[in-house]
C-alpha cells in the first residue's frame, strides 16, 4: 500500500526489488488467473505456505528468535501477488492462552500518550517474521510493512 508515511527505498530495498523482478520475469504464470486478481485485496496466510509450521513454532522456544527460513519455492508467486494485488500477509502464532480479547490486548499493548488504549508492541516473534519477509524481498516487491499481520 502507498501511504504518505512511506519511506524512500534504500539501496538494499532496490537490490531486493530487482532480485524479485528478476524472479518474476523468469517465471511463467497463468495469465488469466493473474488478471483475475489484479489490484484486488488478497490475503496469504504464511503458515505452511511461506514458513514451515515447525519454524514458526520454534520462534516461541528461543529467548531471542532468529528469522525463520522462507520456503524458497513460494517466492515467485508471492512476488507476483505483491506486484499485482493489494497483498496482505498473515502469520498465525500458537495460542498463548489468553482467556479473552481484553487479556490478549493487555498482553500486547503498552501505555502511550498517543492513544488512551495504549499502542501495540511488536514482540520478538513478530519482529523475526517481519525480518524474514524483509530479507526475502517481500516488502521490496510491493507489500507495505503495515500489510503484515499476526494472530493467534
Amino acid at each position: 500500500g502507498g501511504g504518505s508515511d512511506k519511506e524512500a527505498p534504500t539501496a538494499k530495498d532496490k537490490e531486493l526489488k530487482a532480485a524479485a523482478d528478476k524472479v518474476v520475469s523468469a517465471t511463467a504464470y497463468h495469465q488469466e488467473r493473474v488478471d483475475a486478481v489484479k489490484k484486488l485485496p488478497v490475503t496469504v496466510v504464511t503458515n505452511s505456505a511461506v514458513f514451515r509450521q515447525k519454524d514458526i513454532d520454534r520462534l516461541f522456544e528461543e529467548a531471542d528468535p532468529t528469522p525463520p527460513p522462507v520456503i524458497e519455492s513460494c517466492l515467485p508467486s508471492l512476488y507476483k501477488l505483491a506486484q499485482t494485488t493489494d497483498l496482505y500477509i498473515i502469520t498465525q502464532f500458537p495460542h498463548a492462552g489468553h482467556q479473552n480479547l481484553s487479556s490478549y490486548f493487555e498482553a500486547h499493548t503498552v501505555p502511550s500518550d498517543r492513544s488512551p488504549h495504549g499502542v501495540w508492541e511488536a514482540d520478538k516473534q513478530e519482529l523475526a517474521v517481519s525480518k524474514a519477509l524483509e530479507d526475502a524481498g517481500v516488502f521490496a516487491a510491493g507489500v507495505g510493512p503495515r500489510q503484515g499481520a499476526f494472530c493467534e
